[in-house]
């Protein structure tokens, strides 16, 4: 088989994906490093929190 798809649906479809995995694994917390503007497509997933790569750093050097 031979599936097509639409390049500008690439980035709905594997945000779907996540969402679903998200949502499925809610005892899970997901941390998102990235940029803010990525915050608007997940909305209404309660385990998912966006951190930025400066947080990250900091979180890796507590656990150290």
């Amino acid at each position: 088989f031979i599936i097509f798809i639409n390049p500008n649906q690439m980035e709905t479809i594997w945000q779907n994906q996540m969402k679903t995995v998200m949502r499925k694994f809610k005892n899970v917390n997901f941390y998102w490093v990235s940029p803010q503007e990525e915050k608007n497509k997940f909305k209404g997933i309660s385990n998912l929190k966006f951190v930025t790569m400066e947080d990250l750093e900091k979180w890796i050097d507590q656990t150290e």
